[in-house]
């Protein structure tokens, strides 16, 4: 009967065991004498039926399907705030690029000393007279940086006059 029962073991650890053959195991186990071998398979038998005694803590409310109550219409503060807040941020966001490209369309105008003038023949007379003051003012930096280099020339051939007898 031995050999019987670690076939059974080995057939019931392989997962090859039909129901009946796991009674027979069962049964062979707890009524014979086990040997040493065989104490750990009573072991294992024990702890499957102490698990299968133990009962849940839970009730059979916890695991029972939600039931569907019709719900009350509640006014909800916050959540109207929140909308009401939504769209008047839209409203000023449409309002204000409206307004903003309304005000772009007439752009064509210069500021002069704090003076806005919209003519245009009027802005690019101004225009043409301040780049003729600043070219005007260019060329009198250019004057002195004319004579400098006039200067440098100069020094260079009376440079090369001095090297030229003495050397």
């Amino acid at each position: 009967m031995n050999t019987d029962i670690k076939k059974l073991m080995d057939k019931y650890y392989s997962g090859t065991t039909s129901l009946e053959e796991e009674k027979q195991l069962r049964n062979a186990l707890f009524s014979e004498e086990t040997k040493h071998n065989d104490i750990c398979s009573k072991l294992i038998f024990n702890a499957f039926e102490e698990e299968k005694a133990v009962t849940a803590p839970f009730s059979a409310k916890t695991f029972s399907p939600l039931q569907d109550k019709p719900r009350k219409f509640r006014f909800y503060r916050k959540k109207w705030v929140y909308i009401a807040s939504g769209i008047a941020a839209c409203l000023l966001v449409v309002l204000g690029t409206f307004f903003y490209q309304y005000e772009q369309k007439n752009t064509a105008y210069v500021m002069i000393n704090g003076v806005r003038i919209n003519d245009e023949k009027l802005a690019i007379e101004y225009v043409n007279k301040q780049f003729s003051e600043i070219s005007c003012n260019i060329d009198k930096g250019l004057e002195s940086l004319r004579k400098v280099e006039e200067n440098e020339k100069e020094i260079e051939e009376k440079i090369k006059l001095i090297t030229e007898i003495y050397y």
